[in-house]
């Protein structure tokens, strides 16, 4: 399967917000990197390509499952696709940002989340910034401002880096009221069970990609 790291924010009171997971995975056209949330079982994955055509799609068996208006054309798995970005620094590229707020810590650390790299939980107010970070061979770097959580090796020497830091929550701006669709199957009598979590895909301010990570709050 290649290298693997797992990782989550979690608080000293025992609670964890999502947990991930990130590996690399040897292909006939390079070296792939792959990256999903582990509460979504695998229905949703981010693709860090070789050939530079980077994507977060749905599985085929997810995909079915989606909400289809008669007479229309079956929707695409892909949720979103964009090119390799270009570097921040030479050197650097910023492959993907996860944004956990001080709130989100909802779920209990159970037996199958203590083995993972835990991020300790913003304070009130701030949210964690974890940043996924590719750097060529050779490549020297002093992080400032922020911390290491973990490193892979990648096959042409350089690394894949996990570092995090706590800003201020920024603000979110919703454009409009989103109405939600459910998967074939579900319904609201699902949400009501508890502990439901919200990843919202977005774009930060200069265009970068990354997912929020919130808890869900049912209201009548």
């Amino acid at each position: 399967m290649g290298n693997t790291v797992r990782f989550c924010v979690a608080t000293s009171e025992g609670l964890r917000a999502a947990s991930w997971r990130l590996w690399t995975q040897k292909s006939e056209w390079g070296e792939e990197i792959y990256f999903l949330c582990r509460e979504l079982g695998g229905t949703i994955h981010t693709s860090f390509h070789a050939s530079g055509d980077w994507h977060t799609t749905f599985t085929s068996e997810a995909a079915a499952k989606l909400p289809q208006e008669p007479l229309t054309e079956p929707k695409s798995r892909r949720i979103e696709e964009w090119p390799r970005p270009s570097q921040i620094e030479p050197g650097i590229v910023l492959a993907y940002k996860i944004l956990t707020p001080w709130s989100s810590p909802t779920s209990p650390i159970d037996s199958g989340t203590k083995k993972i790299v835990q991020i300790p939980n913003a304070a009130v107010g701030c949210a964690n910034e974890t940043m996924i970070l590719l750097l060529q061979p050779e490549l020297s770097l002093e992080l400032r401002n922020c911390v290491l959580v973990s490193e892979l090796p990648l096959a042409d020497g350089g690394r894949l880096m996990i570092a995090n830091r706590q800003v201020r929550m920024p603000e979110i701006k919703i454009p409009k009221r989103q109405l939600g669709r459910y998967f074939e199957g579900k319904s609201r009598s699902d949400l009501e069970q508890g502990n439901i979590r919200v990843l919202i895909f977005a774009d930060d301010e200069n265009g970068h990609k990354m997912i929020i990570d919130g808890a869900a709050e049912i209201k009548s």
